[in-house]
């Protein structure tokens, strides 16, 4: 982070989601069944901020391949904008 950005405290609920019927359940990755998460966070934070941080940008039609020939219509992985993301959650 540069320094001279500011830390920004989001206040987040923590939602408590197991139920105990789930201790019954068999869970096996390889039948996709994965044992979820006890809880999960929930916020709300402002979309300018959120676009921000998710680097959103608009395609570009000049220069690319043909839209029936585009198979990556996922961006690459930007190691650095994921670090800024995890820095952002903790």
């Amino acid at each position: 982070m540069a320094s001279s950005e500011k830390k920004k405290r989001v206040q987040a609920l923590k939602v408590n989601q197991w139920l105990k019927d789930w201790n019954s359940v068999k869970f096996s990755e390889e039948d996709h069944r994965r044992k979820p998460e006890p809880s999960f966070f929930i916020l709300s934070i402002p979309a300018i901020e959120l676009k921000g941080l998710c680097g959103i940008s608009r395609r570009q039609a000049k220069g690319v391949r043909p839209r029936a020939a585009d198979l990556g219509i996922q961006r690459q992985h930007e190691e650095e904008r994921s670090e800024e993301i995890q820095r952002f959650v903790d």
